[in-house]
């Protein structure tokens, strides 16, 4: 795996655990999880997923 795979992969992993686990907001999720664009942190995760981080969290609560 290279290392912006895993990088990628260990935030998106994070971002859907505080997604399930917290009531934040998703820009200070995407913020922790080393994001400083929230529109790229839900393009990433979507990527990833195939779920926005919003339909991940009411999906899985």
């Amino acid at each position: 795996m290279h290392f912006t795979a895993y990088i990628k992969n260990h935030r998106t992993n994070k971002a859907k655990a505080l997604l399930i686990g917290t009531e934040m907001k998703l820009s200070e999720i995407a913020q922790s999880v080393g994001y400083s664009d929230p529109k790229y942190f839900s393009k990433v995760f979507k990527e990833s997923t195939g779920q926005l981080p919003s339909q991940y969290r009411t999906l899985n609560k």
